[in-house]
């Protein structure tokens, strides 16, 4: 009888998964959210329309199946900011769809930098990561920012408490340090981004329990095992292929990406596309 739930925060929508032991699906839901775009280049969330859209997604599961999820797993579009100050959200998460950091971005790095930027974190760098973006929007957010988070971080956080990322998300942040294993002090000090404002690097098969109250909203058992989660685009290969290499995967939604898994971190000379850990440790 046992289900484990998996949930989508995505560009549009929550989306939520119950499934058996064996793998079968036993129910979809899911719940939509908006978007503003009321300047150029703008696309922002906000954070409390995803736990009202993920309240609604959960609580239209079938009650039975409810009663009997053992564990719940997370996944989410990035890089997407979430600002906190001490517990709250700040009202507009800028998404990765957000192109206002851009043109800054770019005429802030000059090729050196950005070669050293790709060789350290395996992204060739641009404004939709959440340095950036921070440091191009920081007066709208003002001084009291105390955390930053991708969009599925800010979810684990809202359903457990705990302020923490995994490696794949982590690459979004634009400071993580792929050979390292964790953030860059040097990275955090070309953008200015303070290393007290990230979250605890966990592996995305983590987990922490659900909190009660945020449980009994959504009809819930108390307690569940949260894992940490993954980024969208990895979740979907380890879907689709598992961790073979030489398996090309195709993912389409908001946009499309193409993934290969590979066991060497191999960087392109010419920078042309995104290196970032997979779901499974050792793996990219």
């Amino acid at each position: 009888m046992a289900k484990a739930i998996g949930i989508d925060l995505g560009t549009s929508a929550i989306k939520c998964v119950a499934m058996s032991a064996s793998g079968a699906v036993v129910a979809t839901t899911e719940a939509a959210f908006a978007v503003t775009r009321e300047l150029p280049g703008q696309a922002e969330q906000n954070p409390l329309d995803w736990l009202a859209a993920l309240e609604a997604a959960v609580n239209r599961l079938d009650a039975d199946v409810a009663a009997n999820v053992c564990a719940i797993g997370l996944t989410g579009q990035l890089p997407t900011l979430v600002c906190l100050q001490g517990e709250r959200p700040l009202p507009s998460a800028i998404t990765w769809m957000d192109s206002r950091a851009d043109a800054w971005a770019s005429s802030f790095l000059d090729e050196p930098r950005r070669q050293m930027i790709y060789e350290r974190t395996g992204m060739p760098i641009d404004g939709r990561y959440l340095a950036p973006m921070l440091r191009h929007h920081r007066d709208c957010f003002g001084n009291g920012v105390t955390t930053i988070l991708s969009a599925k971080d800010f979810l684990h956080f809202a359903l457990t408490g705990e302020l923490t990322t995994d490696p794949s998300t982590a690459a979004g942040y634009g400071l993580y340090d792929l050979d390292g294993k964790s953030w860059s002090r040097e990275l955090c000090g070309i953008w200015d981004v303070p290393e007290s404002l990230l979250p605890a690097i966990r592996p995305a098969e983590a987990t922490s329990p659900l909190r009660g109250d945020v449980a009994a909203r959504l009809g819930l058992p108390s307690g569940l095992p949260v894992a940490v989660g993954c980024a969208d685009s990895v979740a979907s290969v380890y879907a689709m292929a598992g961790l073979d290499s030489g398996t090309v995967c195709v993912t389409t939604g908001s946009s499309t990406i193409i993934m290969d898994s590979l066991r060497d971190p191999l960087r392109d000379p010419r920078r042309r596309y995104l290196l970032t850990p997979h779901a499974v440790g050792g793996v990219f």
